[in-house]
């Protein structure tokens, strides 16, 4: 969407989505391309309308993923931090929102290096900048942030409560019902409640979360399962 027809009236805070991060660590620019020249007509037309903007961080594939991680690891959380932080102040962002999306077993065993990614940047983000994380629509992934650590370095942490059509599970339903079924937790039912009730009943406080709702629906093809 081009810059001149974001809705300013509508909107508090804008993610600009993504970038990565290289093999050194550091913001991968070269990723960007050819989208790097909307970054200063961005913020610039944002912050007049009294709007915030996000460096949102990943989400590029697994290179990004396994940089990131390898920078915490062998640089130290302080360092991978001020890396990032580095392109934030470099063009005036107001925060950064971390997209972590590895496979659940990798994101289970790298959470510790994330919470220590997440300490070192709420260090660095002085207020009023802003930190938030995204969380995968997986009982998994809400069992990591229930009453973790690193929920406390949070601003928001957005529930990406899309792509639930569950075909992979021998059904399909709606990309993101609203309602449906009581539980999440043992995939009985795939809804945007039922996600955020399964977070709630982790202990990740309400007044913490944001619902993170798709604009765009999935077609299938040559699916023979049955339909919820």
């Amino acid at each position: 969407m081009p810059v001149a027809d974001l809705p300013w009236d509508s909107v508090t805070h804008i993610l600009d989505v993504f970038v990565g991060i290289n093999i050194n660590g550091d913001v991968a620019v070269d990723m960007l391309a050819p989208m790097q020249s909307h970054i200063v007509p961005l913020i610039t037309a944002a912050h007049a309308h009294g709007v915030k903007v996000l460096l949102c961080v990943g989400a590029l594939g697994g290179e990004s993923d396994v940089n990131l991680y390898n920078s915490i690891a062998n640089n130290g959380p302080w360092a991978a931090a001020t890396k990032i932080m580095n392109f934030v102040n470099q063009y005036g962002y107001d925060g950064v929102a971390l997209d972590l999306e590895p496979v659940l077993g990798n994101l289970g065993a790298q959470f510790p290096a994330y919470t220590s990614l997440m300490k070192a940047l709420r260090l660095q983000l002085l207020n009023p900048k802003i930190l938030t994380c995204n969380a995968v629509s997986d009982p998994g992934h809400a069992q990591l942030w229930g009453g973790s650590e690193a929920l406390s370095y949070l601003d928001r942490l957005h529930l990406m409560t899309f792509n639930l059509y569950g075909y992979s599970l021998g059904r399909t339903t709606h990309n993101a019902a609203l309602y449906g079924g009581t539980t999440f937790a043992d995939y009985a039912a795939f809804s945007v409640d039922a996600n955020v009730q399964d977070y709630l009943r982790r202990g990740v406080p309400a007044n913490r979360m944001n619902i993170v709702l798709p604009f765009y629906g999935k077609e299938l093809f040559g699916y023979a399962g049955p339909n919820l």
